[in-house]
């Protein structure tokens, strides 16, 4: 109900393009959500502000893909790979989530999740 009242999820929608427009080059964007709708925008709006091609940095190397094809395909390799686009480089691929210990000091910490973006 809070969210719809507020229009929580258009304001943080708007919000991160504009904060990523304020950032100086190899400046980050930190965003912790607390619900799979926040977190989904978050999403969508770091692989927008990257840019049309994205280069995966694993440790086999780098690929080239299009966002269409990224978003696409299943990812079957585990880890936590950079994204990098023309604009932007993805430094959380996954977001970081709490640990145990964490979860046992505070358990509403189990919901939130940590993505960061860099500019280049």
């Amino acid at each position: 109900m809070r969210i719809a009242v507020n229009d929580e999820l258009s304001v943080l929608e708007g919000a991160i393009p504009d904060a990523f427009d304020c950032l100086a080059s190899k400046g980050r964007l930190a965003v912790i959500s607390f619900h799979s709708l926040e977190d989904r925008i978050v999403k969508q709006c770091f692989l927008k502000a990257i840019g049309d091609t994205v280069h995966r940095k694993s440790r086999y190397g780098r690929e080239k893909h299009t966002i269409s094809e990224f978003e696409s395909e299943k990812d079957k390799e585990k880890g936590n790979r950079m994204l990098e686009g023309e604009h932007a480089i993805v430094i959380t691929r996954k977001p970081l989530i709490a640990g145990e210990d964490e979860i046992k000091l505070n358990s509403r910490s189990r919901s939130a999740k940590l993505r960061v973006l860099e500019k280049k």
